[in-house]
């Protein structure tokens, strides 16, 4: 995925990153040795000590920033833009999975990369479906408390076109999982 990144936007020193919940930081610590400008880190959950530690070993200078998603506003508050936006496993826990669409559209400036778990319906159709209620989050409350989600990919398309969105790529599994 970061050569894609890489392939396709060019010289990674003229570029920022940000990955919105990145559990403990691969992709912003790959990217911050590639040189970017701006590597930076979003999660809900605190990391820092992990993160800085990533930091020291790998001698990167990403930013870690502890700050949840606010299902409320639709996004993160203050997060600001990058050039390129990761957002890997994210969407399949939120409730308002468009809301989550909307925020990253408005937070990429060339490019976003969404993971998601997508239902087996036709191209076309335009479906959210909800799997689990405070499976995982079992504090959480109406509207907030639907854990697993799948949105359709015609959906999921369509609402990227509507964000301006030119050129749309739909990267297959790998048979062995994620890439190293």
């Amino acid at each position: 995925m970061i050569g894609l990144v890489t392939d396709n936007l060019g010289d990674p020193s003229k570029l920022t990153f940000a990955d919105v919940g990145s559990c403990t930081g691969y992709f912003p610590l790959a990217f911050s040795q590639l040189g970017v400008k701006e590597s930076v880190r979003f999660d809900s959950v605190d990391y820092s000590r992990t993160y800085n530690l990533m930091n020291d070993i790998l001698v990167t200078d990403a930013d870690f920033r502890n700050i949840p998603y606010r299902g409320d506003i639709g996004g993160i508050e203050g997060a600001g833009t990058f050039d390129v936006v990761f957002s890997i496993a994210v969407l399949v826990h939120l409730s308002d999975p468009l809301a989550h669409l909307g925020f990253l559209g408005r937070t990429a400036r060339k490019a976003l990369l969404v993971w998601a778990y997508t239902t087996e319906h036709a191209d076309d159709d335009m479906i959210i479906e909800y799997k689990s209620v405070n499976r995982y989050y079992e504090h959480s409350s109406f509207l907030f408390c639907f854990d697993v989600m799948q949105i359709s990919p015609g959906l999921l398309r369509r609402s990227l076109e509507l964000m301006g969105f030119t050129e749309i790529h739909k990267l297959k599994n790998r048979p062995d999982g994620m890439m190293d």
